[in-house]
């Protein structure tokens, strides 16, 4: 082979391994503390922009209060809902910086809230209810309680409500979990006996979306814009398993290192999926990346001073940039933001 063929070809393959070992994802940590340090902060959703939405003093829900945190700024929402509740939550966070979430009211009841632009708008159902969810829209989806012991999600937009019904007659549980920008909806229905399937509610008609092989029941976690769907898979003998449903077709996702629970908790728009993995008394948080599984620990950038001192325990959600949203060993919330690994 001539020389100047032969330098080409090692000059493609080194810049080709160069540049795999440059798309390497790796992580910063940014601690999401109140400005005391001293409050049990825990966070609920995050927007493509890193701020998260949570509540404060966890170990007393009575007395908790709605938060809001970005770029280490600590707000709290209670005082934009009203001052006189006695608690609240926020559970959701849109790219618009609308937050919606729960609030108590003077009897005790469950009630909804959006802040657009930090005003104050009511999400009434006609019923307690929890918020769990907010798109780009304002669409809102949540759990309403009805009478005769019905539990079910809806679909709240600009006053008007619609109802998510079991996709299974007789079924008085469904559970809407997320709403993706298309409006459609992900949560779980009740099955006979004793069972539930994950679903989706498109236009508020019930899809199901079944079981894989091998396994009893299934529960949907997270959709994201392309209509993928991750959740969990219950009952199979291989222990509990993380899934995605993609296109009609659901799979098991590969556990890591074939630990009996793994549980899919989100997933972005490129395909990325974050959860958890479970071994007596142990927890791992678990990245999914090209159908592989990946423990986080293992990806905190080698120079980031936090990481000797922080060992994480479960990814909740995941954002369009890859931002991560973890908990740690200490039960101390944790922003992971991407870096790209330079090549030598």
């Amino acid at each position: 082979m001539p020389r100047l063929r032969w330098l080409s070809l090692f000059a493609l393959l080194f810049f080709s391994l160069a540049l795999a070992g440059g798309t390497e994802p790796r992580y910063r940590l940014t601690p999401i503390l109140d400005p005391t340090g001293t409050l049990p902060i825990f966070i609920d959703d995050v927007n493509e922009a890193g701020a998260a939405v949570g509540g404060d003093d966890a170990e007393d829900p009575e007395n908790r209060h709605a938060i809001f945190w970005w770029r280490g700024t600590f707000i709290d929402l209670h005082r934009f809902i009203d001052p006189a509740v006695g608690r609240s939550e926020a559970s959701a966070i849109n790219s618009r910086f609308d937050v919606a979430g729960i609030y108590a009211d003077a009897q005790g009841t469950n009630r909804g809230f959006l802040l657009r632009r930090g005003r104050f708008v009511a999400v009434e159902t006609g019923a307690a209810l929890t918020v769990n969810d907010v798109n780009n829209k304002g669409q809102i989806t949540g759990v309403t309680f009805g009478s005769a012991g019905a539990v079910v999600g809806y679909v709240w937009d600009s006053g008007s409500v619609m109802i998510l019904p079991p996709f299974e007659q007789g079924s008085f549980v469904s559970d809407a979990r997320e709403i993706n920008e298309r409006g459609v909806v992900v949560g779980t229905s009740e099955v006979e006996p004793f069972g539930s399937h994950a679903v989706i509610w498109v236009d508020g008609q019930a899809i199901d979306l079944g079981v894989a092989p091998g396994f009893g029941g299934s529960r949907g976690n997270a959709i994201n814009d392309r209509g993928q769907v991750v959740g969990v898979l219950e009952g199979g003998q291989s222990g509990t398993r993380a899934f995605i449903w993609d296109a009609g077709t659901m799979t098991a996702l590969p556990p890591l290192r074939d630990m009996p629970f793994n549980a899919a908790l989100d997933i972005n728009n490129k395909g990325d999926i974050v959860g958890v993995a479970e071994s007596p008394n142990l927890f791992f948080p678990v990245l999914w990346r090209d159908g592989v599984a990946i423990d986080l620990n293992t990806l905190i950038d080698e120079n980031d001073p936090l990481r000797p001192f922080v060992m994480l325990a479960s990814a909740r959600l995941i954002n369009n940039r890859g931002q991560i949203i973890a908990t740690g060993s200490d039960f101390t919330f944790y922003l992971l933001t991407p870096k790209r690994r330079h090549a030598p």
